[in-house]
C-alpha cells in the first residue's frame, strides 16, 4: 500500500512539474520587460527594420500621425553642451531628446543622423521605452558615434526619428563637428 501510495504521488509531481513547465513555456514570450506597451504598435512584433513595420500592420494608422521632435539637447562625457560643438571621436557622446507622438508608436522605431542631406539609420540603437510624449515618459537619450561628424564632412548635418511604421519626424539642424585626439580647426595638411 505504502509502495503503491508512493509511486501515485511521484506519478502526480511529474505530471504537475510537466505542466507547470509548458505554462511557463507559453508565457515566456520575451515581452515581460516591459520595453514597450501592449497596447501600442509594434510591441510584439519584435525588430521591424529602418524602413517600419509592413503596410497591414500600420492600416489603422492616421496618415498625419509622425513623431515631432521639440528639442535636442547633446551631453558629452556627462556634461551638457551648447550648439555649435566641437567634440573628440574618442568623447562619449549622447542625443537627449524631448519629443511628442501622437499615436504613441516610437517602440521599435529609429534613430537618423542626417549627413549630405539624407537620413543615415541607427539600426543598432532601436527606440525603447518611449511613452507618448517626453513630458509623460522622460526624454530618449541616444549614444552617438562622433565619426558621424568626423571635420565637418557631409555638413550640415541633422537628427530625426522614426515610429513603428516607418513615418519620420521633423528634422533638427545638429551643429556639430567631431576631430580625432591631437587634431584641430587650425592644422594645416603638411
Amino acid at each position: 500500500m505504502k509502495k503503491t501510495a508512493l509511486i501515485m504521488f511521484l506519478i502526480v509531481a511529474v505530471l504537475a512539474l510537466f505542466l507547470l513547465s509548458l505554462n511557463c513555456a507559453k508565457d515566456n514570450d520575451d515581452d515581460d520587460n516591459n520595453e514597450s506597451p501592449s497596447n501600442t504598435p509594434g510591441s510584439d512584433w519584435g525588430d521591424i527594420g529602418c524602413e517600419g513595420a509592413s503596410r497591414g500592420q500600420c492600416d489603422d494608422v492616421p496618415t498625419n500621425s509622425q513623431p515631432r521632435l521639440l528639442a535636442l539637447e547633446l551631453t558629452v562625457n556627462g556634461e551638457v553642451r551648447k550648439f555649435p560643438a566641437t567634440v573628440l571621436t574618442t568623447d562619449y557622446a549622447k542625443f537627449v531628446i524631448e519629443y511628442l507622438h501622437p499615436y504613441c508608436s516610437l517602440n521599435s522605431g529609429y534613430p537618423f543622423v542626417v549627413i549630405n542631406g539624407e537620413p543615415q539609420c541607427l539600426e543598432e540603437k532601436q527606440i525603447k521605452n518611449a511613452s507618448c510624449s517626453s513630458e509623460e515618459g522622460g526624454p530618449i537619450q541616444i549614444v552617438i558615434d562622433p565619426h558621424y561628424f568626423l571635420d565637418g564632412v557631409g555638413a550640415p548635418y541633422g537628427f530625426e526619428i522614426s515610429d513603428f511604421c516607418g513615418k519620420h519626424s521633423n528634422r533638427i539642424p545638429v551643429d556639430i563637428i567631431a576631430h580625432r585626439p591631437g587634431e584641430t580647426d587650425d592644422d594645416d595638411d603638411e
